[in-house]
């Protein structure tokens, strides 16, 4: 489950995820300005499940978790609003093969292969107000 969807328990502090604290951590349906934008779950890399917290940072070109790659180098992923979508990933760094003792992580991104993780993190969250000039919507 995205891990800026919900209560992040232990990791909200005043609102906020500490683990992205400069973007919005959306505790209600209600609060996202764009369902249609934002996901909640994802079909996880088998390596990088240890818990039910998929969570990256926007800000450090670096895989803490990794999508799946199960469909023909794709994942599924639902949204808030409750469509699904299958994305295929482009770069064999997104898509690393099952390993017997688990992935490397957190793992570099190469620079010229970041457009998978920066599409995914277009639709985990959003800067929160105090850094945008104006409202997202």
């Amino acid at each position: 489950m995205n891990a800026m969807v919900g209560d992040a328990g232990e990791f909200t502090i005043g609102g906020t995820n500490s683990n992205n604290p400069t973007y919005r951590q959306f505790f209600k349906t209600a609060q996202v300005p764009d369902p249609s934008r934002i996901f909640v779950f994802i079909e996880e890399h088998p390596d990088s499940i240890y818990d039910g917290y998929f969570l990256n940072k926007p800000d450090r070109l670096e895989w803490l978790h990794l999508p799946a790659s199960y469909h023909g180098g794709a994942a599924n992923l639902s949204f808030v609003d409750g469509h699904i979508e299958t994305h295929k990933w482009l770069f064999g760094s997104t898509k690393p093969p099952p390993k017997e003792d688990a992935a490397d992580l957190p793992r570099p991104i190469p620079p010229a292969e970041r457009a998978d993780f920066e599409w995914l993190m277009q639709r985990t969250s959003m800067e929160n107000y105090s850094r945008q000039t104006s409202p997202p919507w």
